[in-house]
């Protein structure tokens, strides 16, 4: 959700509030259980993918934008998932450009992690729908408790791939309530903030870049908001 009253045009690339050189390309569709709203984010240094979707023509139209985008600079893709539900991320499945390593890097909050490389059908939703989940290769698990520990203090990650990022792990302040939070950068441009945010689904988070904020379906709860279910 973008701050104040602008709202994002769906489907053309427009430039990111407080993100220097940062612009962002969304899929914005009406409310399903099918698939999910879809974001690009493009950078200098990355090519950042929020929320891929449900269904493989979504998928298919992003990785067209990705192959142009690569054209003019070759740089890292990331796929990061507000929360591990197959609405917002089945798609890829069955999309071979991203079932390579090195060629998609997938991050995920580190439950939501541990349920993709294990298949597990119960957290993603998988088994109410009654649709298999192929276990995934998860290369960057956010927010993970063995991070809680260097608070504070950057850690360098390099990937398969080629692809090196800055994650650093906050701080918590004085405030009474305060979120879990990652500071990733990927390379000297504009940082990226992940919270961690659980309540609809356990790995559910929130993404920052700029004034964007990235809140998944937060606000359903536990609902799959749509009216009437």
């Amino acid at each position: 959700m973008p701050a104040g009253d602008n709202q994002l045009a769906s489907l053309v690339w427009q430039p990111i509030p407080g993100a220097c050189g940062a612009a962002i390309y969304p899929l914005i569709r009406k409310i399903d259980t099918i698939s999910s709203n879809s974001y690009l984010i493009a950078t200098a240094d990355a090519l950042i993918l929020i929320d891929p979707g449900g269904i493989p023509g979504q998928v298919e139209a992003f990785l067209k934008v990705i192959r142009t985008c690569r054209e003019e600079k070759d740089r890292p893709v990331f796929v990061i998932l507000t929360h591990a539900h197959i609405d917002h991320f089945i798609g890829v499945q069955s999309i071979p450009a991203f079932a390579y390593a090195k060629a998609v890097i997938f991050a995920v909050q580190e439950a939501g992690a541990v349920a993709l490389e294990q298949g597990d059908g119960g957290i993603t939703q998988g088994t109410l729908l009654n649709i298999p989940i192929t276990p995934m290769n998860i290369a960057l698990p956010l927010l993970t408790c063995n991070r809680s520990s260097c608070r504070g203090i950057p850690g360098q990650l390099a990937f398969s791939n080629g692809a090196e990022i800055t994650i650093t792990r906050d701080t918590p302040g004085d405030a009474p309530v305060s979120l879990d939070r990652e500071i990733l950068r990927f390379g000297p441009g504009p940082e990226l903030e992940v919270y961690h945010t659980p309540g609809h689904s356990p790995d559910s988070i929130c993404i920052r870049m700029g004034s964007l904020l990235f809140c998944g379906d937060l606000l359903f709860a536990a609902s799959p908001g749509i009216a009437g279910l």
